[in-house]
């Protein structure tokens, strides 16, 4: 009889529901505020961990502030392309600068303009570089077309070829774009940036083991930008 009663006991306690605690839900906004307290705890930027920390942004807007820079490169305006590409918006913006190329086919500024988007583009997706790589040449021989002395086009394209692989054979391009600018930048108002064609210039031929020339050239920069201090370096002053 006792055991029956266990038995019973036993039966009924597994029949019996099982109290179970409570899971509250985590929400985007949970997450993110983990998120953002993991990155603050680590020294991290907020936007770190990707697009996850991205705020949505303006393409349009975006693109008009990009066209009414005096130059839209990547090396002058590298927060504004990273915050288009940490909004994961590139693909659409670069297709605003084709457009506007495509429609202003003899504008000089609307073709160098799409050269940089690309080559900003490339500057943040390495995998985009040969195919882009490309594109933007073609584009800036478009340029030179249109004004043969064009001194960001040719800087641009002189300083890309000079960073191609040296099988494709670019590094004489590069050295013939740089040798055209020196000559072009002595009947020039002396400009800032002008410094460094003979800072890449020397740079380049340096690599080649044409040491005495290099020097030549960081020493003319030198005469036109004088206490510069990456020419000075160069020349060990």
């Amino acid at each position: 009889m006792t055991r029956m009663v266990t038995r019973l006991q036993a039966q009924a306690s597994a029949s019996q529901p099982v109290e179970r605690t409570a899971v509250p839900s985590i929400g985007d906004q949970d997450i993110q505020a983990a998120l953002q307290r993991y990155l603050g705890a680590h020294g991290l930027p907020a936007d770190a961990a990707g697009n996850a920390a991205a705020k949505p942004i303006d393409v349009a807007a975006e693109f008009a502030a990009f066209k009414g820079m005096k130059t839209n490169s990547y090396w002058s305006n590298q927060d504004a392309w990273k915050r288009v590409f940490d909004a994961g918006k590139m693909d659409v913006l670069v297709k605003m600068f084709e457009a506007n190329a495509k429609a202003n086919p003899n504008d000089p500024t609307a073709q160098m303009q799409l050269a940089d988007a690309y080559l900003a583009y490339v500057q943040l997706d390495q995998s985009k570089g040969p195919t882009l790589g490309m594109q933007s040449d073609k584009v800036l021989d478009r340029v030179l077309e249109l004004d043969e002395n064009h001194w960001q086009a040719r800087f641009t394209k002189a300083v890309s070829y000079s960073f191609w692989p040296d099988f494709l054979g670019k590094k004489k391009d590069a050295m013939a774009n740089f040798d055209r600018l020196v000559q072009q930048q002595e009947n020039m108002p002396i400009s800032p940036e002008q410094s460094q064609t003979y800072l890449f210039y020397g740079n380049l031929l340096d690599q080649s083991g044409q040491t005495e020339k290099a020097k030549e050239i960081w020493a003319k920069g030198l005469a036109r930008h004088p206490g510069n201090a990456e020419l000075l370096k160069r020349l060990g002053q």
